[in-house]
């Protein structure tokens, strides 16, 4: 998989309705984009999430009481995320 061409140029407006970053999600050979040697680790993306008031509240309640609201979703989300990644790759 090549890796997309670097610019200073967001994408376009219909490329980014589409959700198309320029870099394939998956090739023929099964390769994931995660996977891409260029993805690194101590790059950190932002991920806005729309939680309802008391889903909010209740957050910043688990937050207060024992570690932040940050680490308790990393915590809960990381393995969520590779466990629908396992069951959606399945057998490629």
């Amino acid at each position: 998989m090549t890796s997309p061409k670097l610019t200073g140029k967001p994408p376009s407006k219909d490329d980014f309705i589409e959700g198309d970053s320029g870099q394939e999600q998956k090739s023929d050979t099964g390769n994931y984009a995660w996977n891409d040697p260029s993805v690194r680790d101590d790059v950190t993306k932002v991920f806005n999430l729309r939680l309802s008031e008391a889903t909010k509240l209740k957050l910043d309640f688990i937050g207060k009481a024992n570690r932040s609201a940050h680490q308790f979703c990393l915590d809960v989300l990381i393995p969520a995320i590779d466990d629908e990644i396992e069951r959606l790759t399945k057998g490629h």
